[in-house]
């Protein structure tokens, strides 16, 4: 019997995903959102991740609720002992009381839903380069692929760090293309933070709620 041939990656493809990888030291804005029509999307999360190794710092535009009484905008997460602590460091009113206060929040809702290093890791052999596109003022590879559930994925790659800036997840029912949800990743900017930047700043007093 012939051995079966298993198709090999794209080496460009290859080239892009080996650079990409290995980054652990990076920062963006994620934006994720499903579509109403199949064809434009709607922002249902937007954040900016500061992510250094195991330690990630969440800033949102809005304050977030937490509990009763507790609103932040900043969160500070561990990956490895799997902790998220909230702080409120903006001067609004339900910040008021927490000034200087750092509250344990649910690592499970924080913890970050995917990274585009992550995203990566999924990208199947038969991937295909479809054209030379400029997302987000960088210039970046697009490729499809079938997914492991069966759906098709496009990854904006960019050319110069091999990251994704956006995937689009569709399916195919009635003989049209419908896209599901949308995944970006923008003003991405690597290798530039330090242990401050995303650990807890010294001087707050931690409150395990």
């Amino acid at each position: 019997e012939p051995e079966k041939v298993l198709p090999q990656l794209n080496p460009q493809i290859a080239s892009l995903i080996a650079q990409g990888k290995g980054i652990n030291n990076i920062q963006y804005i994620y934006e994720f959102g499903p579509s109403s029509n199949y064809k434009t999307f709607m922002t249902e999360k937007s954040y900016t991740v500061y992510l250094k190794g195991d330690k990630v710092r969440k800033v949102y535009v809005d304050v977030a609720k937490f509990g009763k009484d507790i609103f932040y905008n900043e969160v500070y997460l561990d990956l490895s002992q799997k902790t998220a602590y909230g702080i409120c460091n903006i001067k609004t009113i339900s910040c008021d009381n927490l000034q200087g206060e750092a509250h344990k929040v649910d690592f499970e809702v924080e913890k970050l839903p995917i990274t585009p290093m992550e995203i990566l890791n999924d990208v199947t052999p038969e991937a295909l380069i479809l054209r030379q596109e400029w997302f987000d003022q960088r210039n970046t590879t697009l490729i499809q692929f079938l997914n492991r559930k069966s759906q098709f994925e496009y990854l904006n790659l960019d050319t110069f760090y091999g990251l994704p800036m956006r995937q689009v997840i569709s399916v195919v029912q009635e003989n049209e293309e419908r896209m599901l949800t949308q995944t970006t990743f923008t003003d991405i900017a690597v290798g530039h933070l330090e242990e401050k930047d995303v650990v807890l700043p010294s001087g707050y007093k931690v409150v395990d709620n």
